[in-house]
């Protein structure tokens, strides 16, 4: 069972394994819908960490926007060091880019406000349908929760809103060889974004 404790910052970010015959996510009771993520998702047991960060990083919740008609996000903690993401987006007019942030944590423990570096690009038509087949070929809205978890290292978030469906999914571990990792190695590639290739 992994449970993920409330934090307020990095050092009280705290995560335990323990061994039992059924793995399970123990969701604080607070664990009610948030700007960013309904309770309804699994991954709302997170949301007292990622919604801090999210803000801190000013990414726009992505349930129920108008303004856009399909968008893929990746969030990684990456330890006690930094918090990366990458947001790609179709908007209702039809413009796709790619928008990557990299923020580092301040000694106080909390992240910066400020990013130590940014990027922005455009999307082709083509680039863009590529992400959107790999999501649906790797059948992402019916991903669950791990079932298990590591502590230290990262903790990796992923996000697609596709008009009125929402759905996110996270591992507490780089997702290489997973439907997961493979929907985010295709975003990294089409944003250029090296970092996030499991």
């Amino acid at each position: 069972m992994l449970r993920i404790v409330p934090a307020v910052h990095r050092r009280e970010f705290v995560a335990v394994l323990a061994a039992g015959t059924a793995a399970f996510l123990v969701v604080p009771a607070n664990g009610a819908s948030t700007e960013y993520f309904p309770s309804t998702e699994p991954v709302a047991v997170l949301s007292p960490h990622f919604d801090r960060f999210l803000a801190a990083m000013a990414e726009p919740a992505l349930p129920g926007r108008q303004d856009i008609n399909y968008a893929v996000r990746v969030t990684v903690l990456m330890g006690q060091r930094e918090v990366l993401a990458l947001r790609i987006e179709q908007t209702a007019s039809g413009a796709i880019t790619s928008t990557f942030k990299k923020h580092a944590f301040l000694r106080s423990g909390d992240l910066s406000r400020v990013a130590s570096r940014t990027q922005t690009r455009r999307i082709s038509p083509d680039e863009f349908s590529l992400l959107v087949d790999e999501v649906q070929r790797q059948n992402f809205f019916s991903i669950g929760p791990p079932g298990y978890g590591v502590t230290g290292g990262s903790l990796w978030l992923l996000e697609v809103s596709k008009g009125k469906e929402y759905h996110a999914a996270y591992l507490p571990a780089r997702p290489a060889n997973t439907p997961f990792g493979t929907v985010v190695a295709t975003a990294a590639r089409i944003a250029g974004v090296a970092e996030l290739v499991p």
